[in-house]
Formats: C-alpha cells, sequence, structure tokens
C-alpha cells in the first residue's frame, strides 16, 4: 500500500480547485493534464489523482466520508 500525501493547508486548497478543474476534461486525460500543472509538487499530484480515482468509484463509502471530512477540515 502507497503512503497517502501529508499536505499543507494551502496544498489541500490546491487540491481540490485541481481537482473540480480536472473533472471538466474527459477521463483519458485527467492524469496527463494534474502532472502538468504541478510539476515541481508530486505530492499535490499525487493528492489530486488519489481525489480523481476515489471519485470514480461513488460506491466507496469510506473515501466519500474521507471527501466528506476534508470539506468540513476546509469550511466548504
Amino acid at each position: 500500500m502507497t503512503a497517502h500525501p501529508i499536505l499543507t493547508t494551502e496544498q489541500w486548497q490546491q487540491a481540490e480547485t485541481l481537482f473540480h478543474t480536472a473533472l471538466d476534461l474527459p477521463r483519458e486525460e485527467r492524469e496527463a493534464w494534474v502532472a502538468e500543472s504541478c510539476p515541481s509538487d508530486p505530492s499535490l499530484a499525487m493528492a489530486v489523482i488519489r481525489m480523481l480515482e476515489a471519485d470514480d468509484n461513488p460506491g466507496d463509502e469510506i473515501r466519500r466520508a474521507v471527501r466528506s471530512a476534508v470539506k468540513e477540515w476546509l469550511g466548504r
């Protein structure tokens, strides 16, 4: 199992923005777009990619709960 990236509050805010922007792209373009959008921050890119993967599996209750908790933590 791969470790989850540790992000600052600012990085989580960036991750959320990148995530929502990536959702507007075709699935096959998302990962490359994320990598191009944050080439100097692999932890941020990994977090966004994981958020996208979780969104692709909406039946996974744990992931939805985590997303909800992160939104609440960010005050959104």
